[in-house]
């Protein structure tokens, strides 16, 4: 929390795997979904985690508890620092894909600098489509084990994932992979768990 803290961020959002379903005790997850509101407007997106989860239906009332907007299938406009900035999320597709398909349909084209969160990194068509300046994703793990500069393997993509951390240009898009906090229960290598921070800078 002292990183997030010390970086003073206009906005925390985050694109899934928070709550664990196959942990019989998330008292940590609320624990720190507690402490970020007073940081900063914190958004939540569902992961496949999320959708596993044996109390999935009451999740949004859970962040709503903790000052968080969990934003599935919502968009939002925010004003930061005088500038409208458009905030969507989209459902993981775990339990209905085409639930995840209308949200991606239903996505608001507009002028202002627009921020999707989407669990997924890899659903690329849908992510160029989307009219999204930035897309938020995790999933990955960061390839689990870091190799010269590549990932090893990652769900939905395999073996040496082409999107596994860091930022990638999906034409006018930017795709931002977070590695995510989560140790998981195979070992990382060189991919250590991180808080990503994003500069977003206008047109001089």
């Amino acid at each position: 929390m002292s990183r997030i803290k010390q970086a003073r961020p206009d906005l925390i959002v985050m694109p899934g795997d928070i709550y664990d379903d196959e942990r019989s005790d998330n008292r940590a997850t609320d624990e720190l979904l507690a402490q970020l509101p007073p940081v900063a407007p914190t958004f939540y997106s569902s992961g496949n985690h999320e959708m596993r989860f044996s109390g999935y239906e009451q999740l949004p009332d859970r962040v709503k508890q903790h000052g968080v907007c969990w934003i599935d299938g919502q968009t939002r406009q925010l004003k930061i620092k005088g500038q409208t900035i458009v905030l969507s999320g989209i459902s993981d597709p775990e339990r209905s894909y085409q639930r995840t398909r209308r949200q991606f349909d239903r996505l608001p084209k507009v002028g202002d600098y627009h921020i999707l969160l989407s669990h997924r990194p890899h659903l690329i068509e849908a992510y160029e489509d989307s009219g999204a300046d930035l897309i938020v994703s995790g999933h990955a793990h960061g390839g689990q084990w870091q190799l010269f500069g590549r990932g090893l393997i990652a769900p939905g993509q395999g073996l040496f994932p082409e999107y596994s951390k860091g930022s990638y240009r999906l034409g006018e898009t930017t795709l931002v992979v977070s590695p995510g906090l989560m140790k998981n229960h195979l070992p990382r290598f060189f991919n250590r768990p991180t808080v990503v921070f994003i500069d977003i800078k206008g047109e001089a």
